[in-house]
């Protein structure tokens, strides 16, 4: 056994259950009366580890709900067992059904059973409740073997597929709450638990165009189907390509005409964007600026919310937040980490207390984290694509997204003394080589792929100091980027 701690393999680890994480794959995969979005969830595994079950007990007995509702195809059914690929053809929106797996999202070559789980209130959209139920494989079973797969911050990450959930309503939050066990890479048993509040927040996705109603990048026989199955009358559907009221031969011609992959982004001549900039690179950058985080300067908002001597509280409500602004230098920042102590008085004489916080960075989000009942810290970490100063200082903002339910309770979180309440910006740079209007070569710092995120120039003297006025790139007129020191 490596003597990091992690029987299974050597990803610095501290067990082989990482936890939950997601990844959405899309909005209005389906025909429906509402806007849906569709999200594979995941149990994070460390390198090497399998997943033998998903159970729930007394402890963990509200397996998966949704303020919302869940979509219910009705050639479907609960389980990765009752997906059936013959019918995709005739029934699309089969394959976004909504259901219960590991591992793989369909019936063939699936050894997967389930026990001891009514599924009733699931099939009609409801939620999914076991006091003593699981689906799952045996360890023989290939199924169960951890893979790459992308999670919510567009990294790559290692796990097992467990469920495929399409939601009604973008605003919907979908909760997991589960027992997981599997086996190390010495074949030892190991078991653990996780909750996980899921929302819409989708990752970087493939380049969408017109035609391509369901976002794949490519306008194909799905878009067709996706006209052809909301034919006549429709407001605000998706296959509404004209956007008058009604799906019609406009919007057919419309599929037939941009058939295809969508168009990607045109670079100038120049260097190339993307990953091929990895041919350029001189230098890699890592900075970071700590402040006190809640502090005395917060700015409180919502209700019942208000500085105590021992923290910021009552901590409960869907409508509270936590806002500060804060300076750091740098030019830009794309991670970020919350560490703040709680005294948590939340129980859970109903069910696990969850209130949810949605995590802004100057207005833009970054992604959520939940307090529980029993949880004494947060201890969170994100990383983004970057986000750029505003004159020298970044916003901070907590906005929670539910309240704690009727007798659940509250927390404070620590603002000042020996608790831990502190946020840090990461700054994780990658310099590239690139020609300059002179013809000479700069080290930058290319910290974004948007053009728009730099200063236009015509020549040195439009830059600010520490910039460099660059002409050969994507970007179609010249812009200034910082010079890596």
């Amino acid at each position: 056994m490596p003597c990091d701690g992690n029987p299974c393999g050597n990803d610095g680890g501290d067990g082989p259950f990482i936890g939950i994480a997601y990844d959405v794959l899309g909005t209005n995969l389906v025909t429906d009366d509402e806007t849906t979005w569709t999200v594979d969830v995941y149990a994070v595994l460390a390198d090497g580890c399998r997943l033998d079950a998903v159970a729930g007990d007394v402890n963990q007995s509200k397996m998966v709900s949704t303020t919302g509702s869940f979509y219910q195809n009705p050639y479907g059914g609960a389980t990765s067992q009752d997906i059936n690929p013959a019918l995709f053809g005739s029934f699309p929106d089969l394959e976004y059904d909504s259901f219960m797996t590991i591992g793989l999202v369909d019936q063939n070559g699936n050894a997967m059973s389930d026990i001891g789980i009514d599924w009733t209130d699931f099939e009609t959209g409801g939620a999914v409740d076991s006091t003593d139920g699981s689906w799952y494989v045996t360890p023989a079973d290939a199924q169960g073997d951890s893979g790459t797969f992308q999670d919510q911050f567009c990294n790559d990450s290692n796990g097992v597929r467990i469920a495929r959930l399409t939601v009604r309503g973008l605003e919907s939050i979908v909760f997991f709450e589960a027992l997981f066990q599997g086996k190390d890479v010495d074949g030892a048993t190991w078991q653990d638990s996780d909750i996980m509040a899921i929302a819409y927040d989708e990752c970087d996705g493939p380049t969408s165009c017109i035609g391509d109603i369901n976002l794949d990048g490519t306008v194909d026989v799905m878009d067709l189907l996706q006209v052809i199955g909301s034919w006549g009358p429709c407001t605000a559907c998706p296959a509404d390509i004209d956007g008058n009221g009604a799906v019609d031969v406009m919007d057919l011609l419309e599929v037939i005409a941009n058939w295809g992959p969508c168009p990607g982004e045109v670079c100038a001549d120049g260097w190339i964007c993307g990953d091929l900039l990895s041919d350029y690179v001189c230098s890699e950058i890592e900075s970071t600026c700590t402040e006190a985080f809640p502090s005395d300067d917060t700015t409180l908002g919502g209700s019942f919310i208000s500085f105590y001597p021992n923290g910021i509280g009552l901590l409960w409500m869907d409508d509270q937040s936590l806002t500060e602004t804060f300076a750091c230098p740098e030019p830009s920042i794309n991670s970020l980490a919350l560490t703040i102590d709680l005294d948590n008085f939340m129980d859970d004489d109903n069910g696990t207390a969850i209130h949810t916080w949605d995590v802004y960075v100057n207005g833009t989000s970054i992604g959520q984290f939940s307090v529980v009942t029993g949880q004494t810290q947060i201890n969170e970490s994100f990383t983004f694509p970057s986000i750029q100063t505003q004159n020298g200082t970044y916003e901070v903002s907590l906005q929670a997204t539910n309240a704690v339910y009727s007798g659940g309770g509250s927390y404070h979180m620590v603002y000042d003394g020996a608790g831990a309440h502190s946020v840090v910006f990461g700054a994780e740079t990658t310099c590239h080589c690139i020609e300059s209007h002179d013809g000479s070569n700069a080290c930058l710092n290319v910290y974004s792929e948007v053009c728009q995120d730099y200063p236009p120039c015509d020549s040195d003297y439009g830059c600010p100091d520490g910039y460099e006025c660059v002409t050969s790139s994507c970007c179609p007129t010249p812009v200034c980027m910082p010079i890596c020191e």
